[in-house]
């Protein structure tokens, strides 16, 4: 699970690095870019994804093995 959150991080650092370095170069754009937040945005969507399927793995595995609370909260 780990691993596949650390390559989609690890893309987006990658891709974010290379377009910084044109940012410096360049010296005309201070802002974030359009592909920059394009790359983000992605990355989020993907993280997101992920977490919600391991999640949903997770609910199912407790359903089907009668797993539930094991203490009552008054």
């Amino acid at each position: 699970m780990v691993e596949k959150l650390k390559s989609i991080n690890q893309y987006y650092n990658k891709t974010n690095a290379k377009i910084t370095k044109y940012k410096k170069i360049s010296k005309k754009i201070e802002r974030t870019t359009l592909r920059q937040k394009r790359i983000a945005r992605k990355r989020n969507n993907r993280i997101n994804d992920y977490l919600s399927k391991a999640a949903r793995i997770i609910v199912n595995y407790c359903l089907n093995n009668d797993i539930g609370k094991t203490s009552s909260r008054i």
